[in-house]
């Protein structure tokens, strides 16, 4: 049932209504729109006998509570609780708890909706970083004193962008992508880049000859890391070969998709540091491999 608990908002299904609903009222679209959208989207959970009561629930739930109710909705969920069909699915004492959750919602459904509440419509982000774009920082936090790394140079290189929705779903912001090197001396001239390795954008074992792309998506937290960076200057440093993922049957998938998202690793700049840290560690111990 993929249900974890009695009450609206316990289920899978519902969490998953009630996301793509916010998604489309932050795009701007009217409640209207937004109804036709989402049951457009989620068509299979209204056309499944037990997966239905938990659509129409979360939606009268969610959309009530916005002041954003339709008549559409309203009567199609409290016929749905008149039917008894969704406590079928309830045994025992859960079964006398869901009821009463129901009781509940048709009482807040029939009784006069809060204010209406508006939603400022979202704006795309974009890469606040430029192609070809070369920062560095140092591994120097006491933390790292008694590590080989100790006071090592971290170079950031910007590959270019990528896109994903992770504030809304269906809402594709812009981040950067980039390539991460180390190196004990900092080299004397921008074409010295490209003879230091790239570090892996995570640990995988590289015995097994299926290295996924080195590139990392960058997301949020640039602005409270950026003090940390000193820039280097823009070079047209030398790429990788391969980049992908290679499947079991040696066939490479592209990361980037053909509508611009990304498939490959991402992480925060928050806690950049401790991700590289740990697969410097591990190649070390494993692999004896220092950048």
């Amino acid at each position: 049932m993929g249900a974890w608990g009695v009450k609206i908002f316990q289920s899978d299904v519902a969490l998953d209504v009630k996301e793509d609903f916010k998604a489309q009222l932050l795009l701007g679209k009217s409640d209207e729109e937004t109804l036709q959208v989402v049951k457009e989207a989620c068509r299979d959970y209204i056309n499944d006998p037990e997966d239905q009561y938990e659509f129409w629930f979360a939606v009268a739930s969610y959309s009530y509570d916005l002041g954003r109710l339709l008549p559409e909705v309203k009567e199609k969920t409290v016929s749905l609780i008149d039917d008894g069909g969704d406590l079928e699915r309830w045994e025992g004492k859960e079964k006398a708890k869901r009821a009463a959750v129901l009781n509940e919602l048709k009482a807040k459904l029939l009784s006069e909706q809060p204010p209406r509440k508006e939603f400022k419509p979202l704006k795309n982000r974009k890469s606040y970083l430029e192609i070809n774009d070369i920062y560095y920082f140092q591994l120097n936090e006491d933390q790292f004193k008694d590590q080989y790394y100790y006071n090592y140079y971290v170079i950031i290189l910007v590959e270019g962008t990528a896109c994903e929705d992770f504030r809304v779903r269906g809402f594709l912001d812009e981040y950067p992508l980039v390539y991460l090197k180390i190196c004990k001396t900092f080299p004397d001239k921008l074409e010295d880049l490209d003879k230091i390795p790239m570090v892996p954008a995570s640990y995988r074992d590289t015995k097994k000859d299926q290295d996924l792309d080195q590139r990392i998506l960058m997301l949020d937290g640039f602005r409270s890391f950026k003090k940390r960076l000193n820039y280097l200057g823009r070079y047209d440093f030398k790429r990788e070969a391969n980049t992908g993922y290679t499947l079991d049957n040696g066939k490479r998938v592209p990361v980037i998709k053909e509508d611009g998202t990304w498939r490959g690793s991402f992480r925060d700049w928050s806690i950049l540091i401790r991700e590289l840290t740990y697969v410097l560690d591990v190649e070390k111990r494993f692999h004896n491999k220092e950048f």
